[in-house]
């Protein structure tokens, strides 16, 4: 966006014929940008230097009144302007009595989105996908794009909306149909129209789905009721928030969306703030295990390092008392194995009785008699009995 100042000083014909080099050249006014860009009149003022009885006298006696409007009612909107300096719009326009003697003016050159001719015969449309930008009726008349053959279409994801604004510049003789509007996601139609008037002027369209299409209503057959006016767009809204892992549920109204953990219940609220949700609220419903340092069984709760210390004890506990077990059954199955039965009568076996020298029977003690050799004790009751 270039800005520029000009300011045109106009004297009084006795004036001119003294200071005609100096002040006669500055007879036009001759705002130009480039041809992808629009001129905006910013600041224009008409007025004289002399106290006056006019719309405005300054502190100094000065006597000017401010035209940008109507300024821009005849440049704004184009790429190039010529105002003749003096003329009686201006005169009229200075509310001094006597004239004026000077015109100052700023304006800027705004670009606007522009597209090829070929772009347009080989696409039935232009695809926009910048957040903001202007669309101008002049690009649309010069080389027919957004016009019903080549319309515009801005598309933003899903979530967001897109405002929209005229600037006209100026319309004559009644009220003419500018531009239609398409929302291609809600099917809604709008057709804006604009009557009488000399100077600019803002109107504010509404807000639109994430999808459009805009259609410049130009007149190539007769360019005299062509009206200068500039549609700027801007992406508003933020993008449709999404789950970031299974356990969250999300729930949008309009700039609000409530964001609900399915297994534990918790809910909180984000909101869209500039394009870009905001929260207090730092929870992710992520399914993570807190860590602790102490594990609790029962009633005991003990360290981590503790608890190893218990287990291995009883560990090694167990494992000797399997090892003890072992031997002590080992051994006593060695012992029945080498056991043996003494000749004696069963009778007197199951008595638990033997005979002694003298040949009364008496009792014996079948563990110490059965570890004894069998060779050593068939020997000593052989001799016993002969006796």
């Amino acid at each position: 966006m270039r800005r520029f100042a000009v300011e045109l000083l106009l004297l009084s014909f006795l004036v001119c014929l003294i200071y005609c080099k100096e002040i006669c050249p500055f007879s036009k006014f001759q705002p130009s940008c480039a041809a992808d860009e629009v001129i905006f009149i910013t600041k224009a003022f008409v007025g004289r230097q002399r106290t006056t009885s006019c719309s405005y006298v300054g502190s100094e006696g000065e006597c000017w009144t401010d035209i940008a409007k109507k300024i821009n009612g005849l440049c704004g909107g184009k790429s190039n302007c010529t105002i003749d300096v003096p003329n009686h719009d201006l005169q009229k326009w200075s509310g001094c009595e006597n004239g004026f003697t000077y015109l100052e003016a700023q304006y800027e050159c705004v670009g606007v989105r522009v597209a090829s001719k070929q772009a347009c015969d080989s696409h039935s449309y232009i695809i926009l996908k910048s957040e903001s930008g202007y669309i101008s009726s002049s690009i649309a008349q010069s080389i027919g794009v957004g016009t019903v053959n080549c319309p515009w279409h801005i598309r933003r994801p899903p979530g967001q909306t897109i405002a929209l604004t005229a600037i006209i510049f100026n319309i004559t003789e009644g009220c003419h149909r500018l531009f239609d509007v398409h929302d291609m996601e809600t099917g809604k139609e709008e057709t804006v129209t604009a009557c009488n008037t000399s100077y600019r002027y803002n109107e504010r369209i509404g807000n639109f789905s994430n999808r459009i299409k805009i259609v410049m209503n130009v007149k190539f057959n007769n360019p005299r009721e062509h009206h200068e006016f500039v549609v700027y767009y801007q992406v508003t809204g933020c993008l449709d928030p999404h789950p970031i892992n299974a356990n969250m549920k999300v729930t949008r109204r309009g700039n609000e969306a409530t964001i609900t953990c399915k297994l534990t219940g918790v809910s909180w609220k984000i909101f869209c703030r500039d394009r870009k949700w905001t929260s207090h609220h730092a929870a992710n419903c992520s399914l993570t295990i807190q860590r602790s340092s102490s594990v609790t069984w029962g009633e005991v709760t003990l360290p981590y390092a503790a608890w190893i210390v218990v287990i291995l004890g009883i560990a090694v506990a167990v494992s000797c008392t399997i090892v003890i077990a072992g031997l002590f059954c080992l051994k006593n199955q060695q012992r029945r194995s080498e056991t043996n039965y003494s000749p004696v009568d069963n009778e007197t076996v199951r008595n638990n009785k033997m005979p002694n020298n003298l040949g009364t029977l008496t009792t014996a003690a079948p563990s110490i008699n059965a570890c004894r050799p069998p060779e050593k004790f068939i020997y000593e009751c052989a001799m016993t009995l002969q006796h």
